[in-house]
């Protein structure tokens, strides 16, 4: 996904059962810009001196320890479309053209959907130690996945999360960084 994190929202519910500081149910939200306002006002067919149309997604986590069978629900929703996944294997995808005002919208612009399956026997963390290994010795020089960058907006953000939970504010990724 392109663009950087920007501010996390986060409630948390604990210790309904233990009455202890147990996470029993997560609610996350965390919102991008893809940090190039000329670039989507371009994409927008503006002009570059009008205001920015942008490329801003929400990334929306919805988790329950107390739900049985139910599992954790993670969506991520952008002007030019959506994706999601409730089963860590399973990713959902519906692109279409860019959405300009809230409200139905009949017929959607350049709707597809797409559904991409994983392997069930496959176990990222091996294949993921296994490249890192590769990566070390030289026999790839080619590094796949999340960058470091990435890495540390992935700790920024949990950070955020820990403190909007705490506070009941929104929580911009600067105030961390």
């Amino acid at each position: 996904m392109a663009g950087e994190p920007a501010a996390v929202y986060g409630t948390t519910t604990r210790g309904t059962i233990l009455g202890d500081e147990t996470i029993e149910y997560l609610n996350l939200l965390v919102e991008y810009e893809d940090g190039d306002p000329a670039g989507a006002a371009r994409a927008a067919g503006t002009t570059a001196g009008a205001a920015p149309a942008g490329r801003r997604r929400t990334l929306v986590v919805l988790a329950s320890m107390l739900g049985v069978e139910v599992p954790p629900v993670c969506y991520v929703v952008g002007t030019y479309g959506t994706a999601w996944s409730n089963d860590r294997r399973t990713l959902h995808i519906a692109r279409h053209g860019r959405i300009v005002e809230p409200g139905p919208q009949t017929p959607i612009p350049g709707l597809s959907t797409e559904t991409i399956e994983s392997s069930p026997s496959a176990d990222d963390n091996q294949a993921m130690l296994d490249h890192f290994g590769d990566l070390i010795t030289g026999r790839e020089t080619v590094q796949r996945g999340a960058t470091l960058r990435e890495g540390m907006f992935a700790v920024a953000v949990t950070e955020a999360m820990v403190k909007a939970t705490e506070t009941g504010c929104r929580v911009p990724l600067r105030e961390i960084l």
